[in-house]
């Protein structure tokens, strides 16, 4: 059986949700957008497709992007992080033996408030655009 990235599929349906719930917001990410993408008749986009994309552009130009992209996988990614330990450690009244292996929900971290704020629980990229560091969270990464 093939294995899929379902956060991927997930991620990409919320993120149109969202789009269309906000057309003000999808307009800003249009306009941010655009100098990326080269059209083969530019005078009429409707009847070509794309030549051209610059993802360079699109990863270092586009911060309302990222920030949309960023706050639809925090919240609705379902990961599982699988680590080791690597040395004896208490946590939460529980003794975990070294090379233990330990299972972290990621949904849990990626919607507490200590790391996202008393709006965690909520779709809000501009969450992203107001704290550059949230990217390198130890909640988020």
């Amino acid at each position: 059986m093939d294995s899929i990235n379902t956060n991927a599929q997930k991620c990409a349906f919320w993120l149109i949700a969202h789009l269309l719930r906000r057309p003000s917001l999808a307009a800003s990410l249009r306009k941010e957008t655009e100098p990326a993408i080269v059209w083969a008749n530019s005078k009429e986009r409707t009847a070509s497709t794309p030549t051209k994309i610059d993802y360079h552009y699109l990863l270092e130009s586009c911060p309302l992007l990222n920030a949309v992209f960023n706050e639809t996988l925090r919240t609705s990614s379902s990961s599982t992080n699988l680590r080791e330990a690597l040395a004896p450690v208490r946590l939460g009244g529980k003794i975990i033996s070294k090379s233990s292996k330990i299972y972290i929900p990621q949904r849990q971290l990626l919607l507490d408030e200590e790391g996202f704020g008393a709006d965690a629980q909520e779709w809000k990229p501009e969450r992203w655009l107001e704290n550059d560091g949230l990217e390198r969270n130890g909640f988020y990464r």
